[in-house]
């Protein structure tokens, strides 16, 4: 629920809530637009833009950026995620990034938050390394350099597609969370797709595809990284025999810009706003 008292609040979140009724939820032939909408963040309404590309698919999930915060409504899902956990002061967090408005927000909500980056195999997790944004501390997923039971808390946005073994990472968020400890991360899942879709293999460290190539932008370096997997909703199966209590949070709020993402792919279904949560049971 929102609440807000200001009455010119009110009309220009109630004017941004129309307009994406009215057509901003589909493609739009315009090349960018504004609308005001709230910020689950900030806790105010601000202008979030986003931009479309009248020629292709626009990712809806990752759209409509506040304008003060910086997050797009993607990140403010792991924000309303948040806080439905029971959480102190103290918790103990990690993220996998580093370099994000993500990573910075969050911190201002867990002081104790640690942002970690991938930054190649050639690296040993804990190790320091560089970046085009500067240093920062290289952890691998799939052979983290930590403690069993050290986190309460772990996150991923949009990461578990490019791990060419997301299973073997999965298990070990499992092995580092603490009792109870909750990961929470998002991927690509389509509504009408169950079993995964593995696109890509990594033999003898090249990547070969299987599939067509799909390629995602990493903030980290500027180019494309690979995509291994197109997960369906068997994800969650599979996170229970992990050892998890596994379930999905769903929203979707024109008011707040998050809404489902235009997927052309008709047999798939939308790839609507989602967080899952896997609990270490």
């Amino acid at each position: 629920m929102i609440e807000l008292a200001d009455k010119t609040d009110i009309h220009k979140l109630l004017r941004g809530a129309e307009f994406l009724r009215s057509g901003g939820e589909s493609v739009s032939d315009k090349g960018s637009y504004t609308a005001d909408l709230y910020c689950s963040m900030c806790e105010q309404v601000t202008q979030m833009r986003t931009v479309v590309n009248p020629n292709a698919w626009t990712d809806m999930r990752g759209a409509f950026q506040c304008s003060l915060c910086g997050l797009n409504n993607r990140d403010r899902l792991f924000v309303k995620a948040l806080r439905t956990l029971e959480r102190s002061a103290d918790t103990h967090a990690l993220i996998f990034e580093r370099f994000s408005p993500l990573y910075t927000n969050l911190k201002k909500l867990i002081p104790s938050l640690e942002g970690v980056e991938f930054g190649g195999d050639d690296l040993e997790s804990g190790s320091e390394a560089t970046s085009r944004h500067g240093k920062f501390i290289h952890q691998n997923m799939c052979d983290m350099s930590y403690p069993d039971d050290h986190f309460d808390l772990i996150m991923h946005s949009d990461v578990l597609e490019h791990i060419p073994h997301p299973q073997r990472a999965m298990k070990e968020i499992h092995r580092t969370l603490s009792s109870s400890g909750v990961c929470l991360f998002s991927t690509p899942i389509y509504t009408g797709v169950n079993e995964h879709r593995e696109i890509a293999k990594l033999v003898e460290g090249e990547v070969r595809f299987t599939d067509q190539e799909v390629y995602h932008g990493d903030p980290l370096t500027g180019k494309g990284i690979a995509v291994f997997y197109e997960f369906g909703f068997h994800l969650l199966e599979e996170l229970r025999e992990l050892g998890f209590k596994a379930s999905i949070l769903l929203d979707h709020s024109i008011l707040e810009g998050v809404i489902s993402n235009n997927n052309p792919y008709v047999n798939y279904g939308h790839m609507w706003p989602i967080i899952l949560k896997a609990q270490k049971a």
